[in-house]
C-alpha cells in the first residue's frame, strides 16, 4: 500500500476549511456600503433630494398655495330642529280609530291629529262624570246641614262631616277636570281619546294607521310636527379630527341621488 496515496485526500480535506476561513476574513475586512451620499437633506422645513436619487422615481410633488384649504368628508344626517318640533305619542293604550291630518298638512296647536279608542280613557271619563255628580250632591248636603245647624237641629259634628265630604268631592272633581284639560274630551263617556298637535307647524311624519294598537311605551312616535324650513345637521366627528374643526368653517351637504 502506498502511504502517499492515503495522505493526499486528508490534506485536501484540511485545506478546504482553511480557504473558506480566509475568504470570510477578507470579506469582513471590506468597508460597509454607505448611502449617506444619496440621503435627502432636511433644512428649514424643506427636503432636498440629490438629482440622481432613486426616491425621486416614486415621489410626486404638488405646489400648495398659502391660502389653500383641505376638505374633510364626514358622515352625517339631517334631523328636525328639536326647538321647533314635537313628537306625538299615545298617552294611554288604545287603538287608532280615525286619522284627521295628512303628512305635509299645516296644523295649529290643539288641532286633533287622530282619534284613539281607549277603554282606559273611557274609565277616566266615567270617573269625571261621577265626580261632578258627587260634587253637586255634596254641595247640596252641606247647604242643608248648615241650615239645620243654624236652626239647632244638626250638631257641630254633622256639620264638620258635611264640610269634609264636600272638600273631598272638590278634590276629586279638580283631578278629573285637570285630566280633561290635559287630554280633552273629558265631558262625555265615549272612550275616544284625541291626539292633538301641541304646537303650530307641519305634520312632517306620521307612523300610524286606523286599527293600529298604540300605547305610551311605543318605540317610535306616532307623528312628528315640525318646521321643515329649519333643520339640524348632525356630523359624526372622530376625536382625532375634532381639533381641526373651527367655528365658521364652510360645510357642504350634497343632495341625495
Amino acid at each position: 500500500m502506498n502511504p502517499h496515496a492515503a495522505t493526499q485526500p486528508r490534506a485536501r480535506r484540511a485545506l478546504l476549511p482553511a480557504l473558506l476561513a480566509l475568504a470570510l476574513l477578507s470579506g469582513c475586512g471590506r468597508e460597509p456600503a454607505t448611502y449617506a451620499d444619496g440621503a435627502p437633506v432636511v433644512s428649514a422645513g424643506q427636503i432636498q433630494f440629490p438629482a440622481d436619487s432613486r426616491q425621486l422615481d416614486v415621489l410626486r410633488s404638488e405646489a400648495v398655495s398659502e391660502g389653500a384649504s383641505a376638505s374633510l368628508q364626514l358622515p352625517g344626517r339631517v334631523v328636525w330642529d328639536e326647538t321647533r318640533s314635537s313628537a306625538l305619542r299615545a298617552p294611554l293604550p288604545g287603538q287608532v280609530s280615525r286619522i284627521e291630518a295628512q303628512p305635509g298638512q299645516k296644523v295649529k296647536a290643539g288641532q286633533v291629529i287622530a282619534w284613539i279608542t281607549s277603554p282606559e280613557f273611557g274609565q277616566a271619563q266615567a270617573e269625571g262624570v261621577r265626580g261632578r255628580a258627587e260634587l253637586q250632591q255634596a254641595r247640596r248636603e252641606l247647604e242643608r246641614t248648615r241650615e239645620l245647624h243654624a236652626a239647632g237641629v244638626a250638631s257641630g259634628r254633622e256639620l264638620d262631616e258635611a264640610e269634609a265630604h264636600f272638600a273631598g268631592s272638590q278634590a276629586d272633581h279638580a283631578r278629573a277636570a285637570a285630566f280633561a284639560t290635559a287630554y280633552g274630551n273629558g265631558n262625555r263617556v265615549d272612550q275616544r281619546l284625541p291626539l292633538r298637535a301641541p304646537i303650530d307647524g307641519v305634520l312632517v311624519e306620521r307612523r300610524m294607521s286606523p286599527g293600529m294598537n298604540v300605547g305610551p311605551d311605543g318605540e317610535q312616535p306616532l307623528a312628528v310636527i315640525g318646521d321643515p324650513d329649519r333643520l339640524w345637521l348632525l356630523l359624526d366627528i372622530p376625536e382625532s379630527l375634532a381639533g381641526r374643526l373651527q367655528p365658521g368653517m364652510t360645510v357642504r351637504v350634497p343632495a341625495a341621488d
